[in-house]
């Protein structure tokens, strides 16, 4: 969920306001599927899934899904949204139907990773959007356990 999470927090300039969360063992004694709804103090809401059990696609009109495991990220189809919900700003357009990358996600990450220590060039997440990540990703920690 951590890759999630830096995408919201790109996606919307704001800081979270509330954090409702959920974790289920399901195969496991831990955490096997775990959501997080997250309201932001723009009025955007995002509910995000992160599944060790499942690889289900969801969704429906008015929302944007988005599959990081198996890519793509998609938006309402028609003239807008529906009354009171909001755009995602700018980025609205341009993100209606990105498709992820072909390669495996993980596997695709590690190659970045290492290229940027071959060619000692700057990360792709800043150290700063990594933390504020992190950040959020143990306030949804913290709200499981309560």
């Amino acid at each position: 969920m951590i890759h999630d999470l830096d995408i919201v927090l790109a996606l919307d300039g704001s800081e979270p306001t509330q954090i409702e969360a959920v974790g289920v063992p399901v195969l496991t004694s831990r955490v096997d599927i775990a959501n997080a709804r997250l309201r932001f103090a723009s009025g955007l809401i995002a509910n995000l899934t992160a599944s060790r059990v499942s690889v289900e696609r969801s969704g429906s009109s008015g929302f944007r899904p988005a599959n990081l495991r198996l890519g793509g990220l998609r938006g309402p189809r028609g003239p807008g949204l529906p009354p009171g919900r909001r755009r995602l700003g700018a980025t609205h357009h341009r993100l209606r139907d990105a498709r992820g990358p072909e390669q495996e996600p993980l596997c695709g990450q590690i190659e970045a990773f290492l290229r940027r220590v071959r060619e000692r060039s700057a990360p792709v997440v800043s150290a700063a959007d990594g933390r504020r990540a992190l950040s959020l990703a143990h306030a949804i920690l913290g709200r499981m356990a309560d």
